[in-house]
């Protein structure tokens, strides 16, 4: 079954009830990362991306390799077709809109470039670290002075609990908060800020 929203088509898969795996976790449960984002599809990521203050010089598509992230390196968020939600899955990862998975990437991750290009000359590893990487970027995108829907910022919020809790980190917003305090200051200590 497909959906038609706007000019852009959003396939809706119907699938029988199976065990999770940890590629569709990881992803949340939106749509294939090899689908290419080109043509209209490419226009409209474009314009949400300008919506919220995002020039479309950052954005980078279909580059080879991992999914839409945000990369330090060279300063731009890769696009590839994990970008739209998949509709049919009660998860805030699988709901979130083309706009708050861009304020995800480049308001949440893009303000800790320092912290991931320090990370990289030192050769630490980045899954110690991922969780709460994630959570920061998901909240933090959630806050910033953007035109994200209430619904999006919603999304991002839950998204940033959901994060901890799949590492089997639990408790309230507020808990989760200082935790993070936590973990922001001894970054700073390792990168002597």
């Amino acid at each position: 079954m497909r959906i038609i929203i706007g000019k852009r088509i959003i396939e809706i898969i119907k699938t029988k009830k199976k065990e999770l795996s940890q590629r569709d976790i990881a992803s949340g449960y939106r749509m294939p990362v090899y689908n290419l984002v080109e043509g209209a599809d490419r226009n409209y990521v474009e314009a949400e991306a300008k919506s919220i203050g995002i020039d479309p010089n950052y954005l980078r598509f279909n580059e080879p390799g991992k999914g839409t992230s945000y990369d330090p390196v060279d300063d731009v968020v890769d696009i590839k077709g994990d970008i739209f939600p998949r509709l049919t899955v009660a998860h805030p990862r699988a709901k979130m809109s083309v706009r708050a998975v861009l304020a995800h990437e480049f308001y949440g991750h893009r303000p800790n470039r320092a912290q991931y290009i320090w990370e990289l000359e030192n050769n630490v590893p980045f899954n110690s670290s991922e969780w709460e990487d994630e959570f920061r970027a998901s909240y933090n995108a959630s806050k910033a002075e953007i035109d994200l829907c209430a619904d999006d910022r919603a999304y991002l919020r839950d998204d940033a609990i959901t994060r901890a809790e799949e590492k089997q980190v639990y408790g309230d917003l507020g808990s989760l908060l200082k935790g993070l305090e936590k973990y922001e200051k001894i970054w700073m200590k390792r990168m002597r800020i």
